[in-house]
């Protein structure tokens, strides 16, 4: 299996995972794919804080569908990959942006954001 392959793979499992635990404003599942030596700061109450906002705006995630790829650019996460899906959702349209990277033989995300109008 290719990079890119196992990196989607990655991707296509996490998307409802994160849609459902956002869904239930569950911080410690959302946080589950992403790496632990990120060094962001995002918190629970800010987490809370984004969701209200996606929810006004999208409502929650009921579909999704890839749309496809570009190599991530990221200096801090070298081969990472960015995944870009169109989604669905209960009161509008947006996009899902993904990105995944590998280190020590692990999977992690580092990006996973909604993008509306």
């Amino acid at each position: 299996m290719s990079d890119l392959e196992k990196f989607k793979a990655f991707a296509d499992k996490w998307i409802p995972e994160l849609a459902q635990a956002i869904r239930d404003a569950d911080f410690s599942s959302f946080c589950r794919p992403f790496d632990p030596e990120m060094d962001d700061d995002f918190s629970e109450q800010e987490f809370i804080e984004s969701i209200t906002e996606e929810q006004d705006g999208l409502g929650y995630l009921e579909e999704h569908k890839y749309l496809g790829h570009v190599k991530g650019s990221q200096e801090r996460y070298p081969g990472c990959i960015r995944f870009v899906y169109s989604g669905v959702f209960t009161q509008s349209e947006g996009l899902i942006i993904c990105c995944v990277h590998e280190r020590d033989g692990q999977l992690y995300m580092n990006e996973h954001v909604y993008y509306w109008d």
